[in-house]
C-alpha cells in the first residue's frame, strides 16, 4: 500500500519543501505531492503537512467514491479534510466531503474524530488517504521568544534546514548560530543541538532565547573555523546580503574545517555555491532556492566527509 505526502507551501518555498521531504523520507515530490512505499512520521516537518495511507486513487470523483465504498473500510467517528490543487476540479469541497462520507460506513465526528482522512483533488487525479501523521507546526512557538536579530532566519526555514541535516536523537552543530533559531528548532524536535558564534552578543542572545524555552544553553563564543568535535549534522546560515561584510575566504575556511566533522551539512548562502563546494570536493545532495523581496537564499544539503567509524 503506497503512502501519500502533501506539501503545504506556495511557490516561494516549494523547492525547499521538496528538499525537506526528500531528506526526511527519500521521496521525490511532483509539485506538492509525493508518493512513497514508506511511511514516515512528519510531525516535526516544516512543510510536509500530511502523511496518509492511500485507500483509493482514481481519475474522477465518482470512481474514487466507488473504490472507497468497495474497500469497506472500518470507519466510525471520522473526519474528512479536503484539499484541492490546480488544475482544480469543478467540485465543491463540501460535496466532496459528503460524497466520501456516504461511501464510508459509520458516522462522522468532526470535533473529536477517532480517525482522520485526507482527500486530495486535482483535475484527473483524486486521492483518498487515512492520515497517519500530521505537521505539528511547533516552529510557531518562536514567535514568543524574547530576542531577535533583523537578519535572523525565520523559524519555519530554520526547521526545514535542521530537517535536511538531522533527525531526532542526532547530534547537530550550528557554528554561526545568530539568535539561536536553528538551535531552538532542533531542540524542539529532539535533536541534540550545540551552537557557537564568533560574535559575543549573538552568543548571549542565543543563550537567553534558549533559557526562555527552558532549553540547555549549549552555546559558546567560538570561531567556526576552529570548532572541533564530531556531529551527525551541521547547519550553517552564513552571513550574506547587500549590507553584510563577508571576510574573503570565510566560507571556504569554515567548510574546510567542518566537512570532516559531520555526515551531512545543510548550508545557506546568498549566492550559488557549486564552485565553492567543488573546490572542497563536497557533493551536493539537494539544492533549493527561496526568493524574498530583497534576496535569494540558496539552501544546500551536502554530503560530509565524516567516516562512519568515527
Amino acid at each position: 500500500m503506497p503512502f501519500l505526502y502533501f506539501l503545504s507551501t506556495d511557490e516561494t518555498d516549494l523547492e525547499l519543501a521538496q528538499a525537506e521531504l526528500w531528506a526526511m523520507t527519500g521521496c521525490e515530490a511532483q509539485g506538492r505531492i509525493g508518493v512513497s512505499p514508506v511511511a514516515c512520521d512528519i510531525a516535526r516537518s516544516a512543510y510536509v503537512a500530511v502523511c496518509g495511507e492511500v485507500i483509493a486513487h482514481a481519475s474522477t470523483f465518482a470512481e474514487l467514491c466507488a473504490v472507497v465504498e468497495s474497500q469497506n473500510t472500518q470507519a466510525d467517528g471520522f473526519r474528512i479534510d479536503v484539499r484541492k490543487l490546480a488544475p482544480k476540479p469543478d467540485a465543491d469541497s463540501m460535496d466532496v466531503t459528503r460524497g466520501l462520507a456516504d461511501a464510508l460506513p459509520g458516522f462522522p465526528n468532526l470535533d473529536n474524530p477517532r480517525e482522520r482522512y485526507f482527500a486530495l483533488c486535482q483535475e484527473g487525479s483524486w486521492w483518498f488517504t487515512r492520515v497517519l501523521s500530521r505537521i505539528d507546526r511547533g516552529y510557531q512557538v518562536q514567535n514568543d521568544r524574547p530576542h531577535n536579530l533583523s537578519q535572523a532566519l525565520g523559524a519555519r526555514h530554520a526547521r526545514a534546514l535542521v530537517n535536511l541535516a538531522a533527525a531526532p536523537g542526532d547530534a547537530l552543530l550550528d557554528p554561526c548560530c545568530g539568535a539561536g533559531t536553528s538551535l531552538i528548532e532542533a531542540r524542539l524536535m529532539g535533536v541534540r543541538a550545540y551552537g557557537s558564534d564568533l560574535c559575543k552578543s549573538n552568543a548571549f542572545i542565543t543563550a537567553a532565547n534558549l533559557a526562555h524555552f527552558a532549553m540547555p544553553r549549549t552555546v559558546a563564543i567560538q570561531d567556526a573555523r576552529t570548532v572541533s568535535g564530531q556531529f551527525d549534522g551541521v547547519v550553517i546560515d552564513f552571513p550574506y546580503g547587500h549590507s553584510t561584510f563577508v571576510e574573503e575566504g570565510l566560507y571556504h575556511e569554515v567548510l574546510s574545517n567542518l566537512a570532516d566533522k559531520a555526515f551531512r551539512l545543510a548550508v545557506i548562502l546568498g549566492r550559488p555555491g557549486e564552485d565553492l563546494f567543488a573546490s572542497l570536493s563536497l557533493k551536493v545532495l539537494r539544492r533549493a532556492r527561496v526568493r524574498s523581496s530583497h534576496l535569494v537564499r540558496h539552501f544546500y544539503l551536502l554530503r560530509g566527509r565524516r567516516r562512519a567509524q568515527d
